[in-house]
């Protein structure tokens, strides 16, 4: 799935709501910008799941934008990412990283990552290669 802005507009938003959500085998739900525009938010409500099989949630300012890029808010019972699966708001330009949200009611486990995986499992708001702040994570579970 992907909302992306290829100019100065700003990518659309993107939203989800459902029992539960399997992303797998490199599945992605996606919402960059590649110019000065915002990337989209991604609002994820899954009520009693969400499972990142190798797969990713993402919304980045990629190289050469100064865009910034959109949060991500999820919200479910049971988090898991696993064999490389991972959440990002990331910026690669001048813009800044968004922010991330996780919401459980249940877990959030983060497990296993493939040696050959050029990104690890994980969440991850952050500044690679270019000069834009990162954004904030912030993790609510009963078992942090």
């Amino acid at each position: 799935m992907f909302s992306g802005a290829a100019s100065t507009g700003n990518s659309g938003n993107i939203s989800i709501h459902t029992q539960r959500l399997l992303l797998q085998n490199g599945a992605v739900i996606y919402a960059p910008t590649f110019q000065t525009g915002r990337g989209g938010n991604l609002n994820i409500r899954a009520a009693e799941s969400i499972t990142l099989d190798a797969s990713v949630l993402a919304t980045i300012a990629l190289p050469g934008s100064n865009g910034t890029s959109g949060n991500i808010d999820i919200h479910t019972g049971q988090f898991l990412a696993e064999r490389g699966g991972f959440v990002a708001a990331s910026t690669l330009g001048t813009g800044v990283g968004g922010n991330i949200t996780l919401n459980s009611t249940q877990s959030v486990a983060l497990l296993t990552t493939p040696e050959i995986a050029l990104i690890p499992t994980g969440i991850f708001s952050n500044s690679i290669l270019g000069t834009g702040a990162a954004g904030d994570v912030s993790v609510t579970t009963p078992d942090c």
